[in-house]
């Protein structure tokens, strides 16, 4: 689960009790929660103790595959999520980060998704706030985004888009924000992130932050004329 407040449904506990499944209820709404979830779940699949990398006592054998996979996985994470190095390079484009487009949501501080963000080396506009805030045409226009990333996951199985939104194309999908004088617009700073899990509390998120990653360091290049 992704809400800290959400309690296990009723009926999902009486169908585990059932079928004799355990659950684990794991608040996901951070990079840390991301981190201790998957760290909890290869736990519980693996024999041994993932401090020491010793066999727990009176463990019944696993897949040694489990602890590979763990370790690849963390590995993965720690790479991708990392700070970046301070730069003597100037300021990149304060980006607005949008869930949503009708009406416009943002994903603001203490959601997983922000801190990507500074991860990379990103300058988020909002600065404080919910992890999740719905904002008007108004709202957008205050906060004057340089750069805005919008997550639009596209149907699984789909394939990935062969080439960047057309002018006309980006303009349909803002609509109303579309109209709006904007920095982000007026220096065609607008990333559509697709991937099918960029909304997944996941580990989908280590591709999210290389694609992230990608995006801001295009932006840094000069505008186009």
């Amino acid at each position: 689960m992704q809400r800290r407040d959400q309690e296990v449904p009723q009926r999902l506990k009486d169908l585990a009790a059932s079928r004799g499944w355990k659950l684990v209820n794991a608040p996901t709404l951070t990079l840390g929660e991301i981190r201790q979830t998957v760290r909890q779940l290869a736990a519980e699949f693996s024999a041994v103790d993932l401090d020491s990398l010793r066999p727990k006592a009176d463990a019944t054998p696993t897949d040694p595959r489990v602890l590979r996979a763990f370790l690849r996985i963390k590995d993965r994470m720690d790479h991708a999520w990392a700070s970046p190095v301070p730069s003597t390079q100037p300021a990149g484009p304060r980006i607005l980060l949008l869930e949503s487009l009708d009406p416009p949501a943002a994903l603001g501080p203490g959601s997983f998704h922000h801190e990507l963000l500074l991860a990379v080396g990103g300058r988020p506009v909002i600065t404080t706030g919910k992890p999740y805030i719905t904002l008007d045409a108004e709202d957008v226009l205050r906060l004057a985004p340089e750069a805005t990333a919008i997550f639009a996951p596209r149907p699984y199985g789909s394939p990935p888009r062969a080439t960047p939104p057309t002018p006309a194309q980006l303009g349909a999908l803002l609509g109303r924000l579309g109209t709006l004088d904007l920095p982000a617009i007026r220096e065609h700073r607008i990333a559509i992130i697709d991937d099918p899990c960029c909304l997944l509390p996941s580990t989908a998120m280590i591709d999210t932050a290389d694609e992230l990653r990608r995006v801001i360091a295009a932006w840094q290049l000069p505008p186009h004329p």
